[in-house]
C-alpha cells in the first residue's frame, strides 16, 4: 500500500502531466482529478479506487475485487485435508505445544524441520512453526518433495506415520465438509 501511495504521490508531484502509469498502462485521469470522482487501477492483481477531493486523496481497495469473493470459492479437498490436519493435531490452535515440542497448529516437529532445511537447503526453526502460513507452506514443501502427486492417503502417512492417525484426520475431513457445507449455505444467503 505504501508503494502505490508512493507512485500516486509522485504522479500527483509531476503536477501539470495529466496521465499516471500504473499496473502496466497509462490511464487518463483530466477531469477526474480535479471533480474528485474516484479512478480504478489494478496493483499485483487487486482492483483499487483512487479518490481525490479538494482536502483530501488516497487509495481504497475495491469492494468489488476477486479478492474479496475468494471466501465464497469451495475448499479444495487439499485444503480440507490440511484444516483437518490442523484440527486433528490442534484443534487450530497456531500457539500450540506438543509434548515433544511439536509446535504450532499442524504440530511440526524439530526433525521434520531438520528435513525441510536438508532438502531446501533453508534454515527453518521450530519458532517458524507458530505462524500459520509459514507452517502451511513448511507443510506443503514437505509434500511437494514426497508427494509430488497430493495424495490424500500419502499426505496424512507422511506427516504422522502413527496407525490411529489416518482414521482420526478423515473423520476429521468429512468434519471439516460439514462445516463447508453449512458455510457455503451462509455466504450464498448473504449475496
Amino acid at each position: 500500500m505504501k508503494r502505490i501511495l508512493f507512485i500516486l504521490a509522485i504522479a500527483v508531484m509531476a503536477g501539470g502531466c495529466n496521465t499516471v502509469g500504473l499496473a502496466g498502462g497509462t490511464s487518463t485521469i483530466g477531469d477526474e482529478y480535479t471533480q474528485g470522482r474516484g479512478y480504478e487501477f489494478s496493483y499485483k492483481g487487486h482492483q483499487y479506487i483512487r479518490f481525490v477531493s479538494f482536502e483530501n486523496w488516497g487509495v481504497v481497495h475495491d469492494p468489488n475485487c476477486p479478492c474479496h469473493h475468494q471466501v465464497a470459492q469451495t475448499l479444495s479437498e487439499w485444503d480440507k485435508l490440511i484444516l483437518a490436519i490442523s484440527y486433528t493435531e490442534s484443534r487450530w490452535n497456531p500457539d500450540a505445544v506438543g509434548s515433544n515440542h511439536d509446535s504450532g497448529h499442524l504440530q511440526l516437529t524439530g526433525p521434520y524441520l531438520s528435513e525441510i532445511n536438508r532438502i531446501y537447503k533453508t534454515d527453518y526453526t521450530l519458532e517458524d512453526a507458530f505462524d500459520p502460513e509459514t507452517a502451511i507452506k513448511l507443510f506443503t514443501m514437505m509434500q511437494e518433495h514426497y508427494n509430488k502427486e497430493h495424495d490424500i492417503q500419502n499426505a496424512i502417512y507422511h506427516h504422522n506415520k502413527a496407525g490411529y492417525y489416518r482414521d482420526a484426520v478423515m473423520e476429521n475431513m468429512a468434519l471439516v465438509e460439514r462445516y463447508e457445507a453449512i458455510r457455503k449455505i451462509l455466504v450464498d444467503y448473504g449475496e
